[in-house]
């Protein structure tokens, strides 16, 4: 922190401080992230810029933004080192600047100070290929017959070029005698999607129980970089235990907690987004339907894309529809859901339903017609005021030239006497 006048002062953060980089290949690319703070109460600019040996394959996704008060923002930092890059350790540092919102911080005698920090960052370039992966956890979900159990984990690239793990599931009967192997009973194996250096990968696996019997199973599971890494070793071997409960043991069931209508005019599209919970035992996939109707008559059935809910978790999920005619429209909404084996979907099931209306013209614009109604009625009267003045008007001279003509003729009548 720098003090910028005997009251006023500003802060800024980054972290890591140090970062170090082990295995960049050359002609490959990999990322580290970097997040700057503001601890003011006010909003700061912020610039961002690479010095040193590695700035030029090194690389920032952002150099200049604003971050609000009390805010944090992540960096990526790129490192692409060119097949020609010499191998070896390359150092330099990322340096954040900042000034308040509006303007460059001045000392208290008016003269422009740079406020900065900066992260110590250490780049080793290799021309070698390293395959390195870290599982951070896994676990093997109780299920009940014949609901395949869920294999999850989570895989971390530690290395420097693009891997598919490759993981191997063997189920074991326990043994009845303490400390002893049960016997194999089946195996299981499978790729997870590509993973590039430093990124991670969620996987969610299922794992057949119709051929188990209700009971409980070790499930020795083991994960490599890749299928070509199988003579290497495993970089993970845990064993998780497998329950399988008997049919009807567990609950499955949800709850269609809202229904959210977002729309504006005729001839835009509607926005339909119902929130769903899963109340169940079970993780499901579910899909919300909406059938929307113009008086009795369907005119539209929408399913939503379909969408993994946690067991107690509340997930959104959105369609959309445009109206084509001036009408008051019904949505009736409900989610339909199961557990996906990735084949079938085993237990599939409806929520309650919720109905709400979509109105245009007649009831959405309703000021508007009134007004215009109001306008019609006025225009009518005004014309009808003018005809009736006219005409009343027009009778007034008729009474007046009778008049003087009756007036003329008792004076002659006179004149001849």
């Amino acid at each position: 922190m720098i003090l910028v006048s005997s009251a006023y002062c500003l802060g800024l953060s980054i972290s890591p401080s140090v970062i170090s980089v082990d295995n960049a290949l050359k002609g490959g690319s990999t990322f580290r992230e970097i997040n700057v703070g503001n601890p003011n109460s006010v909003q700061i600019n912020v610039s961002m810029s690479v010095r040193g040996a590695l700035s030029y394959f090194t690389a920032l996704n952002e150099t200049e933004f604003g971050i609000g008060p009390k805010e944090t923002k992540t960096l990526r930092i790129g490192i692409s080192p060119s097949k020609e890059t010499a191998s070896g350790s390359y150092d330099g540092e990322i340096l954040a600047s900042m000034s308040a919102a509006g303007g460059g911080a001045e000392s208290a005698g008016g003269s422009k100070i740079s406020v900065g920090v900066i992260s110590l960052i250490s780049v080793g370039i290799t021309g070698d290929e390293v395959k390195r992966i870290e599982v951070l956890s896994s676990r093997v979900e109780r299920t009940e017959y014949p609901i395949p159990a869920r294999l999850k984990f989570r895989v971390h690239n530690q290395g420097n070029v693009n891997v598919m793990p490759h993981y191997i599931v063997e189920i074991y009967g326990m043994s009845k005698i303490a400390g002893a192997q049960g016997s194999l009973i089946k195996a299981m194996d499978g790729d997870a999607p590509l993973v590039p250096p430093n990124e991670f990968v969620n996987m969610d696996e299922p794992i057949s129980v119709a051929d188990l019997q209700p009971g409980d199973y070790n499930a020795h599971i083991r994960v490599y970089p890749d299928r070509m890494s199988l003579d290497g070793g495993p970089s993970y071997a845990e064993t998780r235990t497998l329950t399988v409960l008997e049919k009807g043991s567990l609950s499955m069931g949800g709850q269609l907690m809202d229904l959210l209508l977002e729309y504006s005019e005729l001839g835009n599209p509607v926005k339909i987004t119902g929130e769903f919970r899963n109340n169940g035992d079970y993780g499901v996939s579910a899909h919300l339907i909406a059938d929307i109707y113009d008086g009795d008559i369907l005119i539209a059935n929408l399913k939503s894309d379909e969408k993994d809910v946690a067991p107690g978790a509340t997930e959104s999920m959105t369609v959309y529809h445009t109206p084509q005619g001036v009408s008051r429209y019904a949505v009736k909404a409900r989610v339909k859901f199961g557990v996906d084996t990735g084949k079938e979907k085993i237990g599939s099931r409806e929520s309650n339903e919720i109905t709400k209306s979509i109105s245009f013209a007649g009831e959405d614009y309703l000021p508007y017609a009134a007004v215009g109604a109001v306008v019609a009625a006025l225009a009518l009267f005004l014309l009808m005021r003018g005809r009736k003045s006219a005409e009343s008007e027009a009778k007034q001279g008729g009474e007046m030239q009778e008049s003087r003509g009756k007036g003329r003729k008792k004076a002659g009548k006179g004149k001849n006497i």
